[in-house]
């Protein structure tokens, strides 16, 4: 009997632990449907009770619409992973992507005091692959996100100065390039070469499972695209997402 090596052992059990999620994501996307319904009829009875209140009315219609968007993306993600053929042909704003994350998280960067410049236009669009438009948001939304950890890290740690998170998209003749700039914490040295490993955070618990950087790099890789990084301890880091115009299937 051959001896297994440790690289080859951790790969194993990584493909063992990765494998096990797989299979409860898949369960729990079918038992999630359940609930996201009951929130979603609860928020449109809401909507035609109090027609007349603009508070209930727009963030019943806020509910409604992320409820939507979540179950999109179940539906994507799962479709992703089981290795369904996507079909080419659709084009989606970046703009609008880009909005509807910061239209999300408006909240979150008036409590930390986060300026944004958003330098994307409405008009930018990019040729996707048909069910793609919603996971590709997510991979926006996930590195925002995690822009605003670092953010709240840097305060944490007595940097009190007025903190952004800047949006750029470069026009690479057959690639966009989407860069993600922030003023957070920045990323340890050691641990560069860790962050697209699954389960590995350095959040403190309930503000991550590792798993978002994750799947943001195999949905850009699935569409033939990278994600790449440049961080620096103390300063802050940059994210770029780049995608082809258009995946040749």
């Amino acid at each position: 009997m051959t001896e297994i090596d440790s690289e080859s052992f951790q790969r194993i059990l990584l493909q063992d632990r990765l494998a096990a999620v797989g299979l409860l994501a898949s369960s729990l996307a079918h038992e999630i449907g359940t609930p996201l319904g009951v929130i979603r009829g609860r928020a449109e009875m809401l909507d035609l009770k109090y027609p007349q209140d603009e508070f209930i009315t727009k963030n019943s219609q806020t509910i409604v619409g992320q409820v939507d968007r979540i179950s999109k993306i179940v539906k994507a993600l799962l479709s992703m992973a089981r290795g369904d053929q996507l079909i080419s042909g659709k084009s989606i704003g970046f703009g609008s992507i880009i909005q509807d994350v910061l239209n999300l998280l408006e909240h979150e960067f008036r409590r930390n005091r986060i300026r944004i410049e958003n330098s994307v236009s409405a008009g930018d669009e990019i040729q996707v692959c048909q069910g793609v438009d919603l996971p590709l948001q997510q991979v926006v939304l996930n590195l925002v996100i995690n822009s605003i950890h670092a953010i709240q890290e840097a305060i944490k740690r007595g940097r009190l100065e007025e903190h952004s998170i800047k949006l750029n998209l470069l026009d690479l003749n057959t690639n966009l390039s989407l860069t993600v700039t922030d003023s957070g914490v920045g990323i340890a040295e050691e641990n560069k070469s860790k962050i697209f490993q699954p389960f590995f955070t350095t959040k403190e618990l309930g503000k991550g499972t590792g798993l978002g950087l994750v799947n943001s790099k195999r949905i850009v890789e699935a569409w033939g695209g990278t994600i790449e990084f440049q961080s620096e301890w103390g300063k802050g880091s940059i994210f770029a997402v780049n995608l082809p115009k258009q995946k040749i299937l």
